[in-house]
Formats: C-alpha cells, structure tokens, sequence
C-alpha cells in the first residue's frame, strides 16, 4: 500500500468518537450485568424456574448491549428496548409471585422502572445517525 493509498483511506473514514455519555451507559450496562450473573447462583431460589432461567438471560443481553454500545452499534439500543419492553410484559404475564406483585403495583416503582430507559434514550438517540449497525 502506497503512501497516497494510506492518506486516502484515512481521509475517506473519519474516525467515529464514542462520547462519554455512551461511554458511561455502556461501563454501566456491562458490570450491572456481569456482577447480576456472578450473583445470580445466590438469589436462585427465590424465584420460578422461569423467571430465574429469563432473568439469566436479560442480564446478560444487558451486558452484550454494552459491549455494543462501547463499539457504537445500533443493534446495541435495539436490542436494550426490545429487552425493556420484554420485561415489562413478561412481569405481569407470567405467573406472578408475591413479591413481585407488591413491588409492581405500586406507581413509585413503576415510575423508577421507566426513568433508565428515559435516560438510554436521551443518551442514545440523539447520537443515532453517529452509530452503525
């Protein structure tokens, strides 16, 4: 590669600057789920099977949509809202528990539970054409 072919690749691809608002959201997506897995053999018993084996698994989308977002990926928000609304249904789907059901029906929690995706998406939307799939 050539001199002029060097200048000319780096010229065509600006480079794309993460900002440390994602930066941040990112860090917080991927140690909130890493340490909700390693943590997750302790509080096992308390609920279904079900909610036990769903709970798993979001908590580590959480982190993969972290890893994402660290990379500026648009696939990343995708998947953290279509996790988010998963979650909403699925609480009161799902043979609901007592604990759950005290927790969720009240409207402080329900209000504290829609303010992170409030944030996500400030921090995240306005940034979307910076991002790529």
């Amino acid at each position: 590669m050539t001199q002029a072919d060097r200048e000319t690749v780096t010229l065509d691809d600006p480079p794309r600057s993460r900002p440390v608002s994602i930066t941040v959201l990112a860090w917080f997506l991927i140690v909130g789920g890493a340490l909700f897995l390693l943590m997750k053999p302790i509080t096992w018993s308390e609920f279904t099977l079900e909610r036990n084996l769903w709970n798993t698994f979001s908590k580590a989308a959480s982190l993969v949509c972290g890893i994402g977002l660290l990379g500026m990926r648009r696939w990343a928000v995708v998947l953290y809202f279509g996790l988010f609304a998963l979650n909403c249904v699925l609480i009161y789907t799902w043979p609901p528990n007592e604990m759950v059901l005290v927790q969720y029906s009240r409207p402080g929690p329900i209000a504290v539970m829609m303010i992170v995706p409030a944030i996500v998406a400030a921090i995240t939307l306005p940034r979307w054409k910076a991002m790529r799939w």
